[in-house]
C-alpha cells in the first residue's frame, strides 16, 4: 500500500511540474505577444505621425 502511495504522489508531483511548464511557456507567450503589441503600437504612431506630416 506504501508504494502505491508512493506511485499516486509521484505521479502527483509530475502532473504539477508539467502544468508549472505549460503555465511557464504561457506566460512567455503572453509577455512576447504584449511586446508584439506595444511595437506595432509605436510603429502606428511614427505612421500616424508620417501621415500628419504629409498633409
Amino acid at each position: 500500500m506504501e508504494d502505491l502511495m508512493l506511485l499516486l504522489k509521484k505521479i502527483e508531483d509530475n502532473i504539477t511540474e508539467s502544468m508549472n511548464q505549460e503555465y511557464l511557456s504561457y506566460c512567455n507567450i503572453k509577455l512576447k505577444l504584449d511586446k508584439l503589441k506595444n511595437e506595432l503600437n509605436i510603429i502606428e504612431k511614427n505612421l500616424e505621425t508620417l501621415v500628419e506630416k504629409k498633409k
